[in-house]
């Protein structure tokens, strides 16, 4: 299935984040759902921990509040490597 940047969040919201609280996240997904208007499905979600790689510290606040997500964690470590390093937040990212 092929799904646009204009629709993926809700293709998300459709298929996975109804039944689950934790998302995924890579690379610049989170600058793009960021860059399209906002929504009312934005905030139309279960999900409330995200993690993955590539969120820039410039968007992660605007990100936790337009999406509503609580926590998200960063990651840090290739697949085939032997260890992790995660950067967990509560409060804001400056």
């Amino acid at each position: 299935m092929c799904v646009s940047k204009t629709h993926i969040f809700v293709v998300y919201l459709c298929y996975v984040a109804v039944c689950l609280q934790v998302g995924q996240y890579i690379g610049e997904i989170c600058r793009y759902l960021l860059a399209q208007p906002a929504g009312p499905f934005d905030r139309q979600h279960r999900v409330r921990v995200m993690f993955g790689n590539g969120l820039r510290p410039q968007i992660w606040n605007e990100f936790k509040e337009r999406f509503g997500i609580e926590r998200i964690g960063e990651f840090y470590g290739a697949t085939e490597g032997n260890a992790n390093i995660c950067k967990w937040t509560l409060g804001q990212i400056t």
